[in-house]
């Protein structure tokens, strides 16, 4: 059926992938991408990169293995420039072949956060959560990186729809059983990819125990062994000092915008207004039940800005004076920026819902969230023509 999800989603997944291929053409590896795939893709065995051998911040070993691995089937060398530190040499198929697999993550995370919405919402709702995303700079900044940050991008969305999946389903008295085995799947994959995935997987499993899913075994898979998995790579990694370029307030912005934070301020004043209104009997301005479904995803979304404001007020404390070592970067909290797109888009359509029948009300809210939305198009344009200027300029 051409306007099924399914339909939808897999034109979206390929236009968007192929819109990567365009993005990886026209903008030559820069040095850290070099480092990766010299220092640790080439020079390390499969062994030694399970083995968390890796010599960068992250050693955790999927993304890695998996450029390895298609380097292999693709018969790819590193060409022997690069080898010799002449890395101002371009190299035309190593570009493409080299981001192929952020490519592929980007391209999914965007999709399964398309997919969620058509399938559960609305197709509206779909395409407003890939305006949502293709307007946030980090996704285009970070598409096509041949490091490890899409994958991370796709597993952050994957964990966060499962757990809204099981969330809905609990409410209607639908069977998780498999969304937990997948989401136990998700965790597992993510303590293999970043030392921070365990944060991330204490998070929800925190929000499932409080919303009712207390069967201590079920937390072994999803808890217990992620953060074994992380405590084993993080005890070798190496350790650089970091200082700060940009204020915290930034490092977390360019991940969720200040739009978007005024989104969710708009939805927290009106479920403060529905909360009222149920208390008190009186106003009958919302209706529905639309805002409190989203009430699991806000607890998510601020549990993971709460982990970032702790991993910042880590650093902070063991920031360098003397500016030694490597500049605390944005991408260190690049998991926030999917969190951020499915949580504005739930905030936007709860809110819609639930201004049912009050047309003025409604309007006035188009309105407000319009401008915000523009206003974010209007901003990341310039952004995202100079970071590929072979593609959108001259």
């Amino acid at each position: 059926m051409p306007h099924s999800p399914k339909f939808l989603s897999t034109v979206i997944f390929f236009i968007l992938f192929t819109a990567g291929l365009i993005l990886a053409a026209h903008r030559p590896l820069w040095n850290d991408e070099l480092y990766t795939v010299v220092s640790s893709v080439h020079s390390l065995s499969y062994g030694k990169i399970f083995a968390g051998q890796v010599d960068e911040g992250n050693n955790c070993p999927l993304f890695y293995l998996m450029q390895k691995a298609l380097a292999g089937l693709a018969g790819y060398q590193v060409p022997a420039a690069w080898l010799q530190g002449q890395w101002d040499v371009r190299d035309f198929p190593s570009q493409i072949l080299l981001r192929l697999v952020p490519d592929l993550f980007m391209s999914l995370a965007l999709t399964v956060i398309f997919y969620f919405f058509a399938l559960r919402f609305s197709v509206v709702t779909a395409f407003l959560s890939l305006f949502l995303g293709l307007t946030n700079q980090m996704v285009w900044w970070y598409w096509v990186e041949a490091r490890p940050y899409a994958l991370w991008v796709f597993l952050t969305a994957a964990q966060a729809v499962v757990f809204l999946e099981i969330i809905l389903r609990s409410g209607e008295k639908r069977p998780v059983s498999g969304l937990w085995r997948l989401l136990a799947g998700v965790h597992l994959l993510l303590s293999l990819t970043v030392v921070f995935g365990a944060v991330q997987a204490a998070v929800a499993c925190a929000l499932l125990w409080a919303w009712g899913h207390r069967r201590w075994t079920d937390y072994s898979l999803l808890l217990a062994l992620p953060v074994l998995i992380t405590a084993g790579y993080y005890s070798q990694a190496p350790r650089y000092p970091l200082w700060f370029h940009q204020t915290p307030e930034q490092l977390i912005r360019d991940s969720i915008s200040r739009d978007r934070f005024y989104i969710f301020y708009l939805y927290l004043a009106a479920l403060a207004v529905f909360g009222l209104q149920r208390m008190t009997g009186r106003l009958g301005f919302f209706r529905g039940d639309a805002l409190l479904k989203a009430v699991p995803f806000a607890a998510l979304t601020a549990g993971m800005l709460l982990s970032a404001a702790a991993v910042l007020a880590l650093l902070l404390g063991k920031a360098s004076e003397s500016h030694a070592g490597f500049p605390v970067s944005n991408r260190y909290f690049i998991y926030l920026a999917p969190v951020g797109v499915i949580a504005a888009t739930l905030a936007i359509h709860s809110v819609w819902q639930s201004l049912d029948g009050k047309i003025w009300a409604r309007l006035i809210f188009l309105s407000g969230t319009g401008y915000l939305l523009a206003h974010r198009l209007w901003k990341v344009i310039p952004s995202i023509a100079g970071h590929y200027p072979g593609v959108f300029s001259p």
